[in-house]
């Protein structure tokens, strides 16, 4: 046998799970983005890594991967990057604007009870 037997079935499933995962961390981003504190960043950042490094061990022990390549892990990370690049900015967008809807809805109720408790 070969030791590039199944290398590129390997890397699609890693590049397939980079996919799935990418959008753990854009519900990290997501978080941060609102909250806007740094510890908050952070520990989503860690939480998020620790979780996708977790279920690859444990999605590679399943599907028998064989021993680690550098390939796999391009591939993971390349699926990432395609979710960054592409289904982030465009969540990010629509998250945008459903936020300043409704800090504008909020500023415009704190402005309507203000000008009532002061009358």
């Amino acid at each position: 046998m070969f030791v590039s037997d199944k290398q590129i079935y390997y890397f699609i499933l890693c590049f397939l799970f980079g996919l799935i995962f990418g959008i753990n961390i854009i519900i990290s981003r997501l978080i941060y983005e609102f909250s806007g504190k740094k510890p908050i960043k952070i520990a989503t950042d860690l939480i998020s890594f620790i979780v996708i490094t977790v279920l690859y061990l444990n999605f590679s022990y399943r599907y028998n991967f064989p021993s680690f390549r550098v390939y796999m892990l391009i591939g993971v990370l390349s699926g990432i990057a395609v979710i960054n690049k592409s289904f982030y900015h465009t969540l990010a967008k629509v998250s945008k604007k459903v936020y300043n809807i409704i800090k504008r809805k909020t500023r415009k109720r704190k402005r309507v009870q203000n000008d009532g408790t002061k009358g």
